[in-house]
């Protein structure tokens, strides 16, 4: 259902060297993921879903509970090693902010690299 709202499976999470439709089937299998379906299995209607883990969320997980919490009308907080993420409507608060900081740390990678390697051509593609 999240896959009609928009949600396209980032395979890009999945480190396994497997082939890309395995990739897609393992990500249905991220803890939160998990955690999250029971929650809503087991919890009341309407009531909200806490999840707690030490590990940051994926981008692929970030971006699914999204749309879970607009289809389920439920508020789903995430509490990851680094901060508190409260799903609701389609939307998280931290304003994917966890999405751009990594971005950003990927770009800062790449031109420490070619500053490095004395490159002067740098090419930015979006991810």
């Amino acid at each position: 259902m999240i896959k009609q709202m928009g949600y396209v499976p980032n395979i890009e999470a999945v480190l396994h060297n497997v082939e890309d439709e395995q990739k897609e089937s393992y990500l249905n299998y991220h803890s939160e993921k998990l955690a999250i379906t029971y929650g809503l299995m087991k919890t009341p209607f309407l009531a909200p879903i806490r999840v707690i883990k030490n590990l940051r969320i994926c981008d692929d997980c970030h971006t699914a509970v999204k749309p879970i919490s607009k289809v389920t009308n439920r508020m789903i907080i995430v509490r990851d090693a680094s901060r508190f993420h409260y799903f609701c409507d389609g939307t998280c608060t931290c304003a994917d902010h966890w999405y751009h900081f990594h971005k950003l740390k990927n770009i800062k990678h790449s031109l420490r690299m070619h500053i490095q390697h004395g490159l002067h051509t740098f090419k930015f593609q979006d991810a």
